[in-house]
């Protein structure tokens, strides 16, 4: 009679996951929870099942629920701009905008623009301690967009005598107002048509800058 060999278990210790990756998985979870259960249902003990850790581990990483959300939003600003490396530093200033502004192609659900609203009717701190760090962070991004014009200055890309300003234009011509999806008129724009809004609006920025063609990448 022939003996059934019992699966081979893999050699090695099983694969830890990093920090960073565990934080990724926390904050899918939260996206999860929201689209199923919405706002009430964000819990530390249900995004702990969500992401398949144990409630240690996620306590281990944020101390509590409201670190956990405020390190969500910041890891969310990454779909609005994101840093650019030394490499993509040396690419022409179209490219580099793209990279540097262009939206996300992933779909959040809403859940940015439910903690925000929350955060301004209900702040869990000082309304000017909210206030505050939601401009800091405008301000960080407005200064990598100023720091990619005075590059393109410097290098003779283009000609503008006030790169801040034109700074401030171009956050307003790429992206949509926040506004009427905040106060609950409307819904907030899908990732399409903000794709769309940012590849009109920053074509027609550098065309009205006088900036060297270049076909998209």
């Amino acid at each position: 009679m022939n003996k059934v060999e019992k699966p081979k278990r893999p050699r090695g210790r099983p694969r830890v996951m990093s920090p960073e990756a565990r934080r990724e998985r926390v904050f899918h979870a939260l996206e999860g929870i929201y689209s199923r259960d919405g706002l009430d249902g964000i819990t530390m003990v249900a995004i702990a099942a969500e992401a398949k850790m144990s409630k240690r581990t996620l306590y281990g990483l944020f101390s509590d629920r409201d670190q956990l959300v405020h390190e969500y939003m910041q890891w969310v600003r990454a779909d609005f701009v994101r840093p650019l490396s030394d490499r993509e530093k040396e690419y022409p200033l179209r490219t580099r905008l793209v990279r540097l502004l262009a939206p996300s192609e992933d779909e959040r659900g809403g859940l940015p623009l439910a903690l925000l609203r929350q955060v301004i009717v209900k702040p869990p701190q000082p309304v000017d301690c909210v206030y505050g760090r939601i401009q800091q962070h405008l301000e960080t991004n407005r200064e990598l967009v100023q720091a990619e014009l005075d590059r393109a200055v410097e290098r003779g890309e283009v000609k503008i005598e006030n790169t801040r300003e034109a700074a401030l234009l171009l956050e307003t011509m790429v992206r949509p107002s926040i506004l009427e999806p905040l106060v609950g008129i409307e819904s907030f724009p899908s990732a399409a048509e903000l794709r769309r809004r940012f590849d009109f609006g920053l074509a027609v920025f550098l065309q009205g800058i006088g900036a060297v063609e270049e076909a998209p990448h």
